[in-house]
């Protein structure tokens, strides 16, 4: 009886080791590109620059105005109360709580951060700014 116990788990052990053989083993494998990826990351941020052009492709089908509340479409409205809206946008981007349709790229999300460690300025760096709000 011990003999015929052993001589099944034998074979139950050899059968579950065994995986179905591939006519060819890198079938379906793509190769690795090793070149490093270098990441350009902005040292500064500003509405009409880099924040404006990403809202329109990801956030106005929604947040613009006349539909869903907020309206994202006017700096005035995102600086008012000291940039209360524009401070709220970007913990829903940086917490990728929004869009809710798809996900935001890294650098996109570096970008909304930059623009709020710049102050949600309006302007590119160089130009006058009016509306400069607390980051914080």
């Amino acid at each position: 009886m011990k003999k015929i116990g052993f001589t099944l788990l034998f074979l139950a052990s050899q059968m579950s080791c065994q995986a179905p053989a591939l006519e060819d083993p890198t079938q379906g494998i793509k190769a690795i590109d090793p070149t490093p990826r270098v990441i350009q990351l902005p040292t500064y941020a500003s509405f009409t620059g880099e924040i404006e052009p990403l809202l329109k492709s990801n956030c106005l089908s929604c947040h613009a105005l006349g539909r869903q509340a907020p309206d994202l479409s006017n700096y005035e409205a995102l600086a008012a109360n000291n940039c209360a809206l524009a401070k709220k946008a970007v913990q829903e981007v940086k917490d990728l709580d929004m869009p809710k349709l798809h996900r935001l790229t890294f650098e996109e999300i570096q970008a909304f951060k930059k623009w709020q460690d710049s102050g949600f300025p309006k302007m590119p760096a160089g130009q006058p700014n009016t509306v400069l709000c607390d980051p914080n």
